[in-house]
């Protein structure tokens, strides 16, 4: 349990330095998400479909804005909202559910998120989580009440939590490689780390909430896929959830009948790696470190180079086939953040070590003041 829990920890510690830095440097953020991506998926009808998310990110920037990092959803009906029908900020509560449903009692309970449970019971909890109210779910709610109620809230949001734009992109993943033609185990292990790094490079590209929300809810799914006394396996349990995390809200019944087999079989991929493709890609790691490093001036200007050079934006990076590592090269850049670099490197890890925190008042006024 300790290692399971430093684990948690470091992960947390990357995920928050990552959105530490996109906040800060948003331009250079979504450059190297998009490079990583690039270098990766370098043929097929996945290039055509990088290219169209990056279109539509750049389309929203120069008209002001980026993928907000807290709260991508607004409230039906008003236009200057940030929730939808079921607000993330009410997402506490979503997290009250999962905390309830991971008991190991209620985890081998036979047919959960399956069987129905009692209607009027979920009437009741439904209003109270619309109206804000506390949820008391010892008050004689049985796991499939709280199951059902779970699947009810994640459908009600606006969007799928996986965002309409990572649609397209997740549901290739798993078509972006052929497992039946890897000629041993060891091959099949690459290819299928393969798609866990471009998971991993999408999520970056998710608001923060769901991000938090997605990572609890694939965790949750995981250990019930894992349990044999509740007869749930990942391909059942994604069959269920892919239209809630996946599926668009506006498509069609017959839109939906076409891309069923991609969606669950996309859904069932996180579920069965839930605890891969949460982590931050080592090598985007490392790049953040070395732009950090570059600002300072340390730029090698006789780096033997070899490969592509992709022009994102204003930033231009070069990355070797070997190592994937980036160089960034803008020397006004450089110059402009050398002067204020030491400050954010301390503040970003000030900020992680916050988002560390339990949940509480302490952590919140923490927060603010930094």
């Amino acid at each position: 349990m300790d290692d399971f829990n430093h684990n948690q920890e470091l992960i947390s510690k990357e995920v928050n330095m990552a959105a530490f830095f996109q906040e800060q440097n948003p331009d250079k953020y979504y450059s190297l998400c998009k490079s990583h991506l690039k270098f990766i998926v370098d043929s097929g009808p996945a290039v055509t479909i990088i290219d169209e998310l990056f279109k539509d990110i750049e389309k929203a920037s120069k008209k002001g804005f980026y993928i907000n990092i807290n709260t991508p959803y607004k409230r039906k009906g008003n236009k200057s909202g940030n929730a939808g029908s079921v607000p993330l900020d009410r997402s506490d509560q979503a997290f009250q559910l999962i905390d309830f449903i991971s008991n190991e009692e209620c985890l081998k309970q036979e047919g959960i998120f399956r069987k129905t449970g009692n209607l009027s019971r979920q009437r009741e909890l439904k209003e109270r989580i619309t109206q804000g109210g506390t949820l008391n779910l010892d008050d004689g709610y049985s796991v499939h009440d709280v199951a059902s109620t779970l699947k009810w809230l994640l459908g009600e949001l606006p969007e799928p939590l996986l965002t309409d734009r990572l649609h397209k992109a997740i549901s290739y993943i798993p078509d972006m490689v052929d497992l039946n033609l890897a000629p041993n185990e060891a091959t099949r292990q690459i290819l299928i780390s393969k798609q866990i790094t471009v998971v991993q490079l999408l999520f970056l590209l998710l608001p923060k909430t769901n991000k938090k929300l997605l990572e609890n809810v694939l965790g949750l799914l995981h250990r019930v896929a894992s349990i044999e006394e509740n007869k749930m396996t990942a391909s059942n349990l994604a069959i269920m959830f892919a239209p809630h995390l996946l599926c668009p809200r506006k498509m069609s019944a017959n839109g939906l009948h076409e891309v069923a087999r991609n969606i669950q079989q996309a859904v069932c991929f996180l579920i069965e790696n839930a605890q891969g493709v949460i982590r931050v890609p080592t090598n985007f790691m490392e790049d953040m470190k070395k732009y950090r490093k570059q600002c300072k001036g340390s730029i090698s200007e006789k780096s033997d180079l070899s490969g592509d050079e992709l022009d994102c934006g204003k930033t231009k990076y070069k990355f070797q086939r070997n190592t994937a590592a980036m160089t960034y090269v803008d020397r006004q850049k450089t110059a402009e953040a050398t002067a204020h670099l030491d400050t954010q490197v301390a503040l970003a890890e000030l900020y992680a070590q916050v988002q560390a925190m339990p949940e509480s008042t302490k952590k919140t006024q923490a927060l603010e003041t930094v």
